[in-house]
């Protein structure tokens, strides 16, 4: 797989050559003849340099395909049956999990969905196919760390002199919303 994107690198690149041939030649002006004539045969060279790199390609992937056996295809639709055991395998790296993404994924799109806090990722598989799924996002750090609506209402007096209960409810409020700081995170204020 990667000789192949090497090819392909390769052609790309004769590409561009062949292209930057032909400009070259094109924006010449033709009463120079000698130059236009220099011009023309490095276009020409470029362009059989890209032609025979294709050809080079299309012979390494005849080499490189191969059938598959009907025991390599029960072997891997046994796999593919038995996927989540795979993925979730002890003996599974974050580099085999890559690669097998890698497989299986083509492209995915990330859009913003219609409602705010929703992100929608459009997901293009290997095979074609394609799914649509809806994440929700996490709250920002304001709204992570704020006082809830029902607190704010159950005390609407917490700026001037609170009862004992009231006071001990916003006490444990707080000590919750200082706990999920990242600065306070096992610490023990109130």
């Amino acid at each position: 797989m990667r000789s192949a994107r090497k090819w392909r690198m390769r052609i790309e690149r004769a590409r561009y050559e062949a292209d930057l041939a032909e400009r070259r030649y094109e924006a010449v002006d033709p009463g120079n003849r000698l130059i236009a004539a220099t011009l023309e045969q490095r276009w020409n060279d470029a362009m059989q340099r890209l032609q025979d790199l294709e050809a080079e390609l299309a012979a390494f992937e005849r080499q490189t395909m191969r059938a598959v056996t009907a025991e390599q295809k029960r072997q891997i639709l046994q796999l593919a049956g038995d996927f989540p055991r795979l993925w979730e395998a002890s003996t599974t790296t974050p580099r085999d999990r890559k690669r097998i993404l890698h497989l299986l994924v083509r492209d995915i799109t990330v859009a913003k969905g219609p409602e705010p806090k929703i992100v929608r990722l459009q997901v293009r598989w290997q095979g074609g196919a394609t799914e649509t799924l809806e994440v929700p996002l996490p709250p920002n750090r304001a709204e992570a760390i704020r006082y809830s609506e029902a607190f704010v209402g159950a005390h609407p007096g917490t700026g001037r002199q609170a009862e004992v209960g009231q006071f001990a409810a916003m006490q444990r409020e707080v000590k919750r919303v200082v706990s999920m700081t990242w600065w306070g995170v096992g610490r023990d204020f109130c």
